[in-house]
């Protein structure tokens, strides 16, 4: 029997998989399996949770809710009825909660079912109102750049095509590894690669340069370009000197501009020469690896491969998550 407090649903997979909003936690019956991921952190990829910030699910979220579905459609018998539920509760929270689950649930369309961004949006748009959802903020909780679930879901369909994202091949514990150990993220495999100042933690700073050089040779990283220079010296003292690349044999570039600014058209064109003539691939950093590093590698996306600016924001956010 279909759960009363059911208050939207939308059909996935026919006669199968169903996502729905509640009013409250529905009960599994001998016809309905039900689960819910609204409070599951492990899909967010998010390292600013005593912050505003709210974004979509980097790789590794969207990687794990794709087998959780995967292995439910394979585990619970055919006979019941698979529900992903959502909050329908008023509130910005549950509307965050909300907004993530109806990506998931796109992010799954497209990787398992072969559906198009338009298709899977068009489909939930048709039960799940954009005016029940919320755009997506940076950390300063800023909305006014209205990035919305369709421009995400476009940017990670994008990123399929190009081949910078394959859920057969995509290795999730390295993808980890490198996030958390290193705190990198490959944005254009094999060519663009962001990643935070290698001395944004002091007490690591040896260690970590010695671990950087080592990966650079190991995944052909051959150039550096850094954003930012001593900008929050008080906190984070005097920037590196270059020479911690450059006498090991790796090309450095400095292109600062100002945290929080706009890169000008020289520093862009400058950007774009130093990628492209590099015959491997280069790594990108500012103070935090977000910001800065966001912009610019943004700006070659729209260049390079045609991204649109909302596509290029969310092909980057599937890598940290930020």
């Amino acid at each position: 029997m279909w759960d009363r407090n059911i208050m939207s649903s939308c059909e996935v997979v026919k006669d199968r998989l169903y996502f729905v909003s509640v009013s409250c936690k529905p009960r599994n019956n001998s016809s309905y399996h039900y689960f819910s991921v609204d409070h599951d952190r492990t899909l967010d990829g998010c390292k600013f949770h005593d912050t505003p910030y709210f974004g979509p699910p980097n790789l590794a979220g969207i990687y794990r809710f794709c087998c959780l579905v995967n292995t439910k459609l394979h585990v619970v018998p055919a006979s019941k009825k698979i529900v992903l539920y959502t909050t329908a509760n008023e509130g910005f929270s549950d509307a965050k909660k909300r907004t993530r689950s109806v990506f998931l649930c796109g992010a799954f369309a497209m990787c398992q079912l072969k559906m198009t961004a338009e298709e899977i949006y068009a489909l939930l748009e048709q039960h799940f109102l954009p005016s029940t959802l919320v755009s997506y903020c940076d950390i300063n909780g800023n909305l006014s750049h209205n990035l919305a679930i369709l421009d995400c879901l476009k940017g990670f369909e994008k990123a399929i095509a190009l081949g910078f994202f394959n859920f057969d091949e995509f290795d999730l514990n390295r993808y980890e590894q490198e996030e958390h150990a290193l705190d990198l993220n490959w944005i254009v495999p094999g060519k663009l690669l962001a990643l935070s100042d290698p001395q944004r933690r002091p007490e690591l700073k040896a260690s970590r340069f010695s671990r950087l050089r080592k990966y650079f040779r190991q995944n052909g990283v051959k150039g550096v370009v850094r954003l930012n220079k001593d900008d929050n010296m008080m906190k984070y003292g005097l920037i590196y000197d270059a020479r911690c690349f450059t006498a090991n044999g790796f090309s450095h570039s400095d292109l600062y501009y100002e945290d929080g600014g706009i890169p000008t058209k020289a520093i862009i064109k400058k950007f774009t020469r130093v990628v492209d003539q590099c015959d491997g691939a280069v790594a990108v950093h500012c103070r935090a690896g977000l910001g800065r590093t966001g912009t610019l590698i943004a700006c070659y996306l729209i260049r390079q491969f045609r991204f649109s600016a909302a596509e290029s924001v969310e092909d980057q956010c599937k890598g940290s998550g930020e």
